[in-house]
């Protein structure tokens, strides 16, 4: 009812209401994360070893898009570990050459 009179989509506020309930209002603020490809996996294997669904393990995490699971699961079949690990950050001294 709630989602509905604020126009939001039911499936993306019961997961706001998840990760509330998990991790109080600090799930409400802004979060810019990079992890690295040890914690992805241990993300992962965390989902596949519960059989829980992409929303539940990214609000168990509190990781703010349950989409990006998708991706690392997708990476990690194709590549292993090393297909999740961060891309190297590329500085402006490196741009240049």
């Amino acid at each position: 009812m709630i989602a509905n009179q604020h126009g939001i989509e039911y499936a993306i506020f019961r997961n706001w209401v998840r990760s509330f309930l998990l991790h109080g209002g600090s799930c409400l603020t802004p979060k810019y994360s990079h992890y690295d490809a040890v914690f992805k996996l241990s993300v992962l294997q965390h989902m596949w070893d519960n059989h829980i669904s992409l929303q539940k393990t990214a609000a168990y995490f509190d990781i703010r898009s349950p989409t990006c699971l998708s991706e690392w699961s997708s990476k990690y079949d194709a590549g292993g570990i090393a297909a999740i690990e961060p891309a190297p950050k590329i500085t402006h001294a490196r741009r240049r050459k």
